[in-house]
């Protein structure tokens, strides 16, 4: 079961392995852990809504899934992530920008924008 949704991860009603969920603020490649910060089994949807969460924050007309802005926090407080850190947050938005960068990948996200002087 997902840590966050509490649900099966099902495609096509058949059972897929669940994503190892670690904390991006720690290890430099977001596709790989040193094992050292890893916080938990989640499926797709929520791992990914997770990355999007602690980059970007609260995301406005989501209003509907409040159970799941809960489930998430608590699952990062349980795995010792405060969410509500600044630091924190500001590691996360410079490694995103360090890989955007380095890759070419063009970004007009907030963090890309600020760096770049735009507003």
């Amino acid at each position: 079961m997902c840590a966050i949704c509490r649900q099966p991860h099902v495609r096509s009603n058949v059972l897929v392995p669940l994503y190892i969920n670690h904390d991006h603020a720690c290890c430099p490649d977001h596709h790989h852990t040193c094992g050292r910060c890893v916080r938990g089994l989640l499926c797709s949807g929520c791992n990914g809504f997770l990355g999007e969460m602690e980059l970007w924050g609260r995301r406005p007309g989501l209003e509907d899934y409040e159970w799941w802005w809960v489930a998430a926090r608590d699952y990062l407080v349980r795995a010792g992530c405060d969410p509500d850190d600044p630091a924190r947050g500001e590691a996360l938005a410079a490694r995103h920008v360090a890989r955007r960068t380095r890759l070419g990948m063009p970004c007009n996200c907030r963090h890309c924008d600020s760096l770049a002087g735009r507003t």
